[in-house]
């Protein structure tokens, strides 16, 4: 079979990743009309974080620059941290644990506020950097689909680009037919967003890399796959998206 050259288009690419995540059909309308990729990304971003569409229309209208978008996310997220309400029963649960530690002062409110800022100006300089890599990471993404055999990398080299770059025990045999419901095991995104993540710590891919043995789908590990969430606590987002499929 002769290798042919695939060019990755970033638009369809991002498109691809916010249906993934189940954004509504009205939100990925309206970042298909966003024309520069890098505010589509930034676009993108507060949509996942629930800002409201209405929000975003108004700022792609009026032209807003990157920093003003950044800016208008924050704000939102400073809101909705300092403002919370109870929206679930393990959140109430979490919130009585420490209610007897902390009191509802206005000094309380106010350091809550500016340690919000402070993690927001870090994510934001974070995000900058993500953007930056973008370019770096399509071209990489070009190489590797031209190694591609179908939508799946073949199972010896899945296990060899693992074992490079996985801590711990050398894997000699994984079962990359299917995974739970019978559906094909995306090895090429595993591989890339996790495996070789040099954000992710070893404890972290060690346990990503248990899940998809265990023959959970990618799709389903994304939801609680992240460098900045430790793995008790992705166990037990883990746990809560078995009992909402149950």
């Amino acid at each position: 079979m002769a290798e042919e050259n695939k060019t990755i288009d970033p638009k369809k690419h991002q498109i691809a990743i916010a249906k993934s995540m189940g954004l509504k059909q009205e939100v990925i309308n309206f970042l298909e009309k966003v024309p520069v990729w890098d505010e589509r990304e930034l676009y993108y971003m507060c949509a996942l974080d629930r800002m409201p569409l209405s929000d975003l229309i108004e700022m792609l209208n009026v032209n807003s620059s990157q920093a003003q978008i950044k800016k208008k996310r924050q704000e939102y997220l400073k809101k909705m941290y300092t403002d919370l309400e109870p929206i679930g029963r393990d959140i109430i649960s979490l919130k009585e644990e420490v209610k007897g530690a902390l009191s509802e002062s206005q000094s309380t409110r106010e350091i809550i506020a500016r340690n919000i800022d402070s993690a927001l100006e870090k994510q934001a300089a974070a995000q900058d950097e993500t953007i930056r890599a973008k370019n770096e990471q399509i071209i990489m993404l070009q190489d590797q689909l031209r190694r591609i055999e179908g939508n799946h990398l073949k199972t010896e080299e899945v296990v060899h680009v693992i074992n490079k770059h996985k801590p711990g025990k050398k894997l000699k045999f994984l079962n990359l037919g299917k995974g739970l419901l019978g559906k094909p095991v995306d090895t090429r995104k595993f591989i890339n967003n996790y495996i070789k993540n040099e954000k992710m710590a070893d404890e972290q891919k060690e346990y990503l890399l248990d899940c998809l043995e265990e023959g959970m789908s990618v799709k389903d590990i994304e939801k609680f796959a992240s460098p900045d969430l430790p793995v008790e606590i992705m166990k037990r987002i883990k746990g809560l998206i078995a009992r909402e499929g149950d």
